[in-house]
């Protein structure tokens, strides 16, 4: 009987053990785990040069300024080309800019957050474009700068991609 009954403490004494074990998780995901798991994390782009010449048209609304071009010329067949993506500095939110070819509607390219007065001058694409002319869109997605990263208003700029 005594060797039961120590079976049955023993268990019970794990039982508990998990059981508290299980709580602090469930307490700890309740006050930690949406700012851990539930938020994307977002990246920044790193500040870059900006080369000799770049031809932009300012397209803008109300409150954020979006900017675009009718062409961007890259060189064909590699995955680093040169543009010019930017945020105009008096925007107060961060931009995340997309390249989309209309046909197919393929994302060939995704930035991180662009910061108000920062400009990308030379991306790399997620794969090669042959030479040709493409129907292709900016795609802005706009951010608070708050913390929240709450988005805003986006955008979807139309212009021609060329790959010579």
């Amino acid at each position: 009987m005594t060797l039961n009954k120590e079976k049955i403490r023993k268990v019970g004494i794990v039982l508990i053990i998990a059981g508290a074990s299980a709580m602090l998780v469930v307490v700890f995901f309740i006050f930690f785990g949406s700012k851990l798991f539930l938020n994307p994390s977002y990246e920044f782009e790193k500040d870059q040069t900006a080369p000799d010449t770049v031809e932009t048209v300012d397209y803008s609304d109300e409150s954020i300024s979006i900017p675009g071009v009718d062409s961007i010329t890259i060189k064909a067949d590699t995955k680093k080309v040169s543009v010019n993506i930017y945020n105009p500095e008096n925007n107060n939110c961060y931009f995340e800019v997309s390249i989309i070819l209309n046909d197919g509607n393929e994302e060939i390219y995704k930035s991180k957050l662009i910061k108000p007065g920062q400009s990308l001058y030379e991306i790399e694409l997620n794969r090669q474009i042959q030479k040709g002319t493409y129907n292709a869109a900016l795609h802005y997605n706009t951010y608070t700068m708050d913390g929240n990263y709450t988005p805003l208003n986006g955008a979807n700029v139309p212009f021609e991609l060329i790959a010579e």
